[in-house]
């Protein structure tokens, strides 16, 4: 059992929670993603509405002619509205002769159909739908990289230099559970409070509550702790007129009037039923009359396991023997507690080891959540995001909503004062006025036209990419990041040396300050103290 601070395999996250990893380490990473990744070439870019003249967009299907089918009717080829006539029977011939009896012209107001209102439609009565409502689980999944799958991800991506969709590489990771980690745990409460998972100490596997953890380790580790001894006794005696039997499991439980019905509806319920409550179990008893079926539950009454504790500590002297699981499993919570069962806020689980999880409540929630991150990968997304960035890859939007691109170099973007080789110059000449630029334009336009040398070409576009002036997208297209322009040129402010007794300070509408040269002050010998953000204060009213 591994313990980690941080949510996230191999980062720092800065959520300080306690999770705990469930399966292990990965014995070799998944070698297949970088496969996956080289087959990305061939997918297209954009939302489902994008158009695309080379293929059809990846996020749908392509759209077929819609096709009525065969039509109703005691008839075949295309409907004649014209000649269509209602097919009528032998035995209606006569009638056929009489004129129909037309119809009364319809008041206002009145609906002409019978059983009709404006609230609901026919048969009377408003229409009701049942609205579907798809409530998520009460768990909080998020799915993290593996760190060894990733590590070579990264590799490859650095050694091609092409940028990818950041939703692609995310539904690239979420495609195999070899390349993924979950981590789970409850959502907070009304208070903010989160209710804590179980975990299992005997084999580090997590569960949804108590009971559920303590069902298991009593199936899987009773021996452990308990001597089972297993002996046939004599079969109840008495009247049976019926017996219970399970309506989840089939199995026969135990006559009505049986003494030990009670505990043996127990045991059942904690041993063998899982998903619902015990009053609802209650309701899926059913009953039996069969007298074969009553022979069979009085058959096998004849066998009784008793439990005898094992003296695994000196500390405990309560040996006695236990006859029902509902007493062994109150046993193992007095005493051994503490090295069975742990509460843990959130559980960190591989992806290989979730498929095994004996807990159906945590495996349903991770498979709801995972079905909707592999169709929109965000939740997925903004994980890789911060894990990218922290390996020192550029992230970027293309344009204000766009689509979110990483790559291994960050863009860079030419200015006046870089000075680059004579071939990398002309390269860029050649790339900056076209609008759509790929390797064929390259060799056809550039490469034959001007009869150059190819390796020697293709090495320069090679360094433009890997320097980030050049954007290669994963199918292929090419991007020139554009140049920046000059900075203008900043405006110096004049300045002026202000005398304070021969002149006078005049504030213009857009806040500067200037100074007139006709304004002097009338009183030189006075001492004036101007307000450099407000107007001249007025001459004292007092001295005339």
């Amino acid at each position: 059992m591994n313990e980690s601070e941080n949510l996230e395999p191999g980062a720092g996250e800065a959520e300080n929670v306690k999770a705990t990893t469930v399966g292990g380490q990965a014995a070799a990473p998944d070698t297949s993603i970088i496969g996956d990744l080289k087959e990305l070439e061939t997918m297209t870019f954009g939302t489902r509405w994008t158009p695309n003249e080379n293929a059809p967009s990846g996020d749908r299907p392509p759209r077929r002619p819609f096709n009525k089918g065969p039509r109703r009717g005691n008839f075949s080829g295309p409907r004649d509205r014209n000649s269509f006539q209602r097919p009528r029977n032998d035995s209606n011939a006569e009638r056929s002769d009489t004129p129909r009896t037309e119809r009364p012209p319809r008041r206002e107001g009145e609906f002409r159909d019978r059983k009709f209102s404006k609230e609901g439609g026919f048969r009377g009565g408003p229409r009701r739908f049942q609205e579907r409502r798809i409530v998520p689980p009460p768990f909080e999944v998020q799915f993290y990289q593996e760190d060894q799958s990733f590590d070579l991800l990264l590799e490859e991506m650095r050694k091609s230099g092409k940028t990818y969709e950041l939703f692609t590489v995310a539904k690239l990771i979420l495609q195999k559970p070899e390349r993924f980690v979950v981590t789970i745990r409850r959502k907070p409460d009304a208070e903010g409070v989160i209710a804590p998972l179980y975990l299992s100490l005997l084999d580090d596997l997590p569960f949804e509550s108590e009971r559920e953890a303590m069902m298991y380790i009593v199936d899987h580790h009773v021996a452990e702790f308990f001597d089972i001894q297993e002996e046939e006794v004599e079969p109840p005696k008495g009247s049976f007129t019926c017996v219970h039997r399970c309506g989840i499991t089939g199995q026969l439980l135990s006559a009505p009037n049986y003494h030990r019905y009670k505990t043996i509806l127990r045991d059942h319920f904690n041993s063998k039923i899982h998903s619902m409550s015990f009053e609802r179990f209650l309701t899926k008893i059913e009953t039996t009359k069969d007298e074969a079926d009553i022979q069979q539950w009085v058959e096998s009454m004849r066998h009784k396991v008793t439990y005898t504790p094992k003296a695994l500590d000196e500390s405990i002297t309560d040996l006695a023997p236990i006859e029902t699981l509902e007493g062994v499993r109150n046993y193992l919570l007095k005493y051994y507690r503490d090295r069975i069962l742990r509460d843990v806020t959130t559980v960190r689980i591989l992806g290989t080891a979730c498929a095994s999880l004996p807990s159906v409540p945590l495996l349903r929630a991770i498979n709801f959540y995972l079905t909707r991150q592999r169709q929109f990968p965000l939740d997925t997304a903004n994980n890789l995001r911060n894990r990218f960035r922290r390996a020192g890859f550029g992230i970027y939007r293309k344009g204000k909503n766009g689509i979110s691109y990483v790559c291994a170099m960050k863009r860079k973007f030419r200015t006046d004062e870089d000075v680059f080789t004579p071939t990398i110059h002309a390269l860029i000449t050649f790339l900056e006025p076209l609008e759509k630029i790929d390797l064929a334009k390259i060799q056809h336009g550039y490469i034959e036209a001007n009869q150059l040398a190819e390796s020697e070409v293709l090495e320069g576009l090679n360094w433009l990419i890997h320097e980030g002036y050049v954007v290669a997208y994963e199918n292929g297209e090419l991007f020139l990041n554009p140049k920046l322009p000059a900075p203008k040129p900043k405006e110096e402010a004049p300045v002026i040396a202000l005398e304070m007794r021969e002149t006078a300070i005049e504030q213009r509408t857009d806040g500067t300050l200037t100074v007139s040269q006709e304004t002097t002050l009338l009183i030189p010998e006075q001492e004036v103290k101007l307000d450099l953000l407000g107007e001249i204060p007025e001459e004292n009213p007092q001295k005339e």
